[in-house]
Protein backbone atom coordinates (compact mmCIF):
# COMPACT_ATOMS: atom_id res chain seq x y z
CA UNK A 1 0.00 0.00 0.00
CA UNK A 2 0.73 3.16 -0.94
CA UNK A 3 1.78 5.96 1.88
CA UNK A 4 -0.81 8.99 1.54
CA UNK A 5 1.64 11.43 2.36
CA UNK A 6 3.11 10.38 -1.00
CA UNK A 7 2.04 12.00 -4.20
CA UNK A 8 3.72 10.70 -7.90
CA UNK A 9 3.97 13.69 -9.98
CA UNK A 10 5.61 12.33 -12.70
CA UNK A 11 2.79 12.14 -15.15
CA UNK A 12 3.33 15.71 -15.87
CA UNK A 13 7.12 15.43 -16.35
CA UNK A 14 9.10 15.26 -19.32
CA UNK A 15 12.53 15.77 -18.75
CA UNK A 16 15.28 14.27 -16.51
CA UNK A 17 15.02 15.75 -13.16
CA UNK A 18 18.27 17.68 -12.09
CA UNK A 19 17.96 19.58 -9.13
CA UNK A 20 14.77 20.17 -6.43
CA UNK A 21 15.17 23.31 -4.22
CA UNK A 22 12.14 24.69 -1.46
CA UNK A 23 10.70 27.59 -3.30
CA UNK A 24 8.63 30.79 -1.62
CA UNK A 25 5.60 30.35 -0.11
CA UNK A 26 5.55 26.25 0.62
CA UNK A 27 6.51 25.18 -3.42
CA UNK A 28 8.83 23.24 -4.88
CA UNK A 29 10.94 24.72 -7.54
CA UNK A 30 12.07 21.64 -10.05
CA UNK A 31 14.31 21.74 -13.46
CA UNK A 32 14.76 19.24 -15.75
CA UNK A 33 16.87 19.46 -18.95
CA UNK A 34 15.52 19.13 -22.51
CA UNK A 35 17.72 18.50 -25.18
CA UNK A 36 18.55 21.35 -27.88
CA UNK A 37 16.10 23.69 -25.69
CA UNK A 38 17.49 24.10 -21.90
CA UNK A 39 17.33 23.77 -18.59
CA UNK A 40 13.09 23.91 -17.23
CA UNK A 41 11.88 25.38 -14.08
CA UNK A 42 8.59 23.90 -12.87
CA UNK A 43 7.11 25.33 -9.78
CA UNK A 44 4.63 22.65 -7.98
CA UNK A 45 2.17 24.29 -5.50
CA UNK A 46 0.37 21.24 -3.52
CA UNK A 47 0.54 18.92 -6.80
CA UNK A 48 0.05 21.22 -9.58
CA UNK A 49 3.02 21.43 -11.67
CA UNK A 50 3.52 24.80 -13.99
CA UNK A 51 6.24 25.57 -16.18
CA UNK A 52 7.84 28.86 -15.18
CA UNK A 53 10.73 29.44 -17.32
CA UNK A 54 13.43 28.23 -19.54
CA UNK A 55 16.84 28.99 -17.92
CA UNK A 56 18.56 29.87 -20.67
CA UNK A 57 22.58 30.51 -20.62
CA UNK A 58 24.04 27.30 -18.98
CA UNK A 59 25.99 25.27 -21.35
CA UNK A 60 25.37 22.42 -19.32
CA UNK A 61 22.89 20.91 -16.57
CA UNK A 62 21.65 22.60 -14.02
CA UNK A 63 22.98 20.67 -11.23
CA UNK A 64 21.78 23.04 -7.97
CA UNK A 65 19.32 25.45 -6.98
CA UNK A 66 18.83 27.59 -3.93
CA UNK A 67 16.26 30.62 -3.55
CA UNK A 68 18.54 33.67 -1.96
CA UNK A 69 17.65 35.57 0.70
CA UNK A 70 16.08 38.73 -1.69
CA UNK A 71 14.31 36.24 -3.75
CA UNK A 72 16.82 35.82 -6.57
CA UNK A 73 17.41 31.78 -8.22
CA UNK A 74 20.62 30.76 -7.74
CA UNK A 75 21.51 28.03 -10.28
CA UNK A 76 24.81 25.80 -10.40
CA UNK A 77 25.89 23.71 -13.22
CA UNK A 78 28.56 21.07 -14.50
CA UNK A 79 29.51 24.00 -17.06
CA UNK A 80 31.18 25.00 -14.04
CA UNK A 81 29.22 28.65 -13.88
CA UNK A 82 27.42 29.64 -10.92
CA UNK A 83 24.26 32.27 -12.24
CA UNK A 84 22.04 34.27 -10.11
CA UNK A 85 18.67 34.99 -11.57
CA UNK A 86 16.06 37.93 -10.77
CA UNK A 87 12.62 37.59 -12.39
CA UNK A 88 14.52 34.62 -14.53
CA UNK A 89 16.87 36.96 -16.43
CA UNK A 90 20.49 36.34 -15.55
CA UNK A 91 21.92 38.88 -13.29
CA UNK A 92 25.04 37.63 -12.65
CA UNK A 93 27.95 34.68 -13.87
CA UNK A 94 30.43 33.42 -11.61
CA UNK A 95 33.14 31.02 -12.89
CA UNK A 96 33.51 28.70 -10.38
CA UNK A 97 36.54 26.90 -12.26
CA UNK A 98 34.81 23.13 -11.97
CA UNK A 99 31.93 21.39 -12.36
CA UNK A 100 29.60 22.86 -9.34
CA UNK A 101 27.17 20.41 -7.70
CA UNK A 102 25.97 21.56 -4.59
CA UNK A 103 24.55 25.23 -3.63
CA UNK A 104 23.68 25.96 0.21
CA UNK A 105 23.14 29.43 1.81
CA UNK A 106 24.60 30.17 5.56
CA UNK A 107 21.83 31.35 7.54
CA UNK A 108 23.04 34.80 7.61
CA UNK A 109 22.17 34.89 4.03
CA UNK A 110 25.36 36.78 3.49
CA UNK A 111 27.54 34.01 2.07
CA UNK A 112 26.33 31.81 -0.40
CA UNK A 113 29.04 28.22 -0.45
CA UNK A 114 29.56 25.84 -3.59
CA UNK A 115 30.71 22.70 -3.67
CA UNK A 116 32.27 21.16 -6.70
CA UNK A 117 33.99 18.42 -8.74
CA UNK A 118 37.21 19.32 -7.74
CA UNK A 119 37.54 18.41 -4.28
CA UNK A 120 36.22 22.00 -2.64
CA UNK A 121 33.92 23.85 -1.17
CA UNK A 122 33.87 27.89 -2.48
CA UNK A 123 32.32 30.30 0.13
CA UNK A 124 30.94 33.30 -2.29
CA UNK A 125 29.88 36.94 -1.34
CA UNK A 126 28.68 39.47 -4.04
CA UNK A 127 29.96 37.05 -6.55
CA UNK A 128 33.25 36.87 -5.18
CA UNK A 129 35.19 33.82 -3.61
CA UNK A 130 36.11 35.15 -0.03
CA UNK A 131 36.95 31.44 1.21
CA UNK A 132 38.06 28.24 -0.39
CA UNK A 133 37.64 24.92 1.97
CA UNK A 134 39.54 22.21 1.24
CA UNK A 135 39.31 18.38 3.12
CA UNK A 136 37.24 16.59 1.07
CA UNK A 137 39.34 13.56 -1.57
CA UNK A 138 36.57 13.41 -4.38
CA UNK A 139 34.06 15.59 -5.54
CA UNK A 140 31.49 17.46 -3.04
CA UNK A 141 27.86 16.53 -4.27
CA UNK A 142 26.20 18.10 -1.68
CA UNK A 143 25.82 20.61 1.04
CA UNK A 144 23.43 21.17 3.97
CA UNK A 145 23.00 23.78 7.00
CA UNK A 146 22.45 22.94 10.23
CA UNK A 147 19.81 25.15 11.78
CA UNK A 148 22.97 26.21 14.26
CA UNK A 149 24.16 27.67 11.08
CA UNK A 150 27.21 24.64 10.90
CA UNK A 151 28.06 23.43 6.99
CA UNK A 152 27.69 20.21 6.61
CA UNK A 153 29.44 18.62 3.06
CA UNK A 154 28.91 14.86 1.30
CA UNK A 155 31.23 13.51 -0.89
CA UNK A 156 31.93 11.27 -3.04
CA UNK A 157 34.66 9.88 -1.02
CA UNK A 158 31.86 7.99 1.26
CA UNK A 159 32.47 11.30 4.27
CA UNK A 160 30.50 13.67 5.71
CA UNK A 161 32.12 16.85 7.19
CA UNK A 162 30.42 18.70 9.62
CA UNK A 163 31.15 22.07 11.18
CA UNK A 164 31.05 25.85 10.73
CA UNK A 165 32.65 27.84 7.93
CA UNK A 166 36.26 26.70 8.19
CA UNK A 167 35.93 23.46 9.42
CA UNK A 168 38.05 21.83 6.82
Amino acid sequence: MSDPRCHDISSSVTAPITSLRDGTMQCLLMVGLYKDVGNIVYEYCGFAGVLRETLHGHDGWITALTVLPNGDLCSASDDGDIKIWREYVCVSTINARSAVHSLAVLSNGDLCSSGSFDRTIAMWRESKCVQTLHGHSNAVYCLAVMPNGDLCSGSHDKTIKFGGTGFM
